[in-house]
């Protein structure tokens, strides 16, 4: 359906029909980052303090109350380093029509690898924030 609206209108509706699913790719994105702060803590609760599911969830909201800004920052500015790889798949059939087929490959192996380094730096500094933030409770 935006494909076709895209093609057949013009002006301001025709370029907002053209962005629509770039403008979802990016909601998408600060939805899971939204996402994943929001239950941030619940692994380092579970793991650390040996809490059951439930009562992680509620450590997670406990510290969440105070450690919510700093936690959304720690998630989303790593994160950001995965928007061009959002913006290579969302341009790969131009990519590959101006290059060659295989930077397919290419764009995969860069996002597996550039999301190994995202989410390996995301839990070491939630992990130390949790630490740092029981530490002082204590």
């Amino acid at each position: 359906i935006f494909k076709v609206l895209a093609t057949k209108t013009k002006g301001i509706i025709g370029f907002v029909f053209k962005n629509w699913a770039r403008f979802f790719t990016y909601i998408n994105f600060l939805l899971a980052v939204l996402i994943q702060t929001i239950f941030v803590f619940c692994l380092p609760a579970i793991m650390i303090e040996k809490r059951s599911f439930w009562g992680a969830l509620k450590r997670n909201f406990s510290l969440l109350k105070s450690l919510f800004l700093s936690s959304f920052l720690l998630i989303l500015i790593p994160s950001i380093a995965f928007l061009p790889v959002i913006l290579l798949k969302d341009n790969l059939n131009l990519l590959i029509n101006k290059s060659f087929p295989e930077i397919t490959l290419v764009i995969i192996v860069l996002g597996v690898l550039l999301t190994i380094i995202i989410d390996a730096f995301i839990t070491t500094a939630i992990t130390v924030l949790f630490l740092l933030k029981r530490d002082t409770e204590a």
